[in-house]
């Protein structure tokens, strides 16, 4: 991935961001969520890592009659490698998103959505064994990424709702990173 395909990114993600705080923008929703990260493989190495935990913040911005929704997130990601407890990876992702949203019943929602933001990515990987124990190598590293995922949206009240969701993130630096594929389960607040 080359600097001005980064700086772009991160151009029309910051527009994005200027755009859904706009007037024109209806009431706004949180979405509080957090869930499992499925295992994933690291092609360029075979190693394995095992099923992880995340949580997120997403503040959404309805407009106005309309099935479009725009949104920013805030999200951990964090995997340990597989026999290695105490070696983990872990990604920090701040996104803008676009929802459509397919109402499939009187209240339950159907959406699917994608975005475009950064991660923050922090590897620890062993490395070779010595006598007592394994080298850690640690690594950090700052990378454009994209996600698309669906979900459900149940509401439970006027104001409430639950809201299921899958995604899947990948990073630009394909070197680097792995894709995620968070599953969460979080709730929705009218504000």
């Amino acid at each position: 991935m080359t600097i001005k395909t980064t700086k772009a990114t991160a151009i029309l993600t910051v527009i994005l961001l200027c755009f859904c705080t706009s007037e024109l923008l209806a009431q706004y929703e949180l979405i509080l969520s957090s869930g499992i990260t499925l295992p994933k493989e690291d092609n360029r190495t075979g190693w394995n890592w095992d099923t992880g935990y995340n949580f997120g913040a997403e503040l959404i911005f309805p407009i106005d009659n309309s099935v479009l929704r725009f949104g920013i997130d805030l999200n951990y990601f964090r995997s340990p490698f597989s026999g290695h407890d105490n070696i983990n990876n872990s990604v920090v992702t701040a996104m803008g998103n676009l929802t459509v949203v397919l109402p499939i019943h009187e209240s339950v929602k159907v959406f699917v959505s994608g975005g475009l933001g950064m991660f923050r990515l922090h590897n620890e990987v062993p490395g070779k064994q010595f006598v007592g124990g394994n080298i850690v190598i640690d690594s950090d590293e700052t990378t454009a990424g994209f996600k698309i995922g669906a979900g459900l949206d149940i509401p439970f009240n006027k104001r409430d709702s639950i809201v299921m969701k899958v995604h899947y993130l990948i990073g630009t630096l394909n070197e680097s990173f792995n894709p995620l594929i968070p599953i969460t389960i979080g709730w929705k607040i009218r504000l």
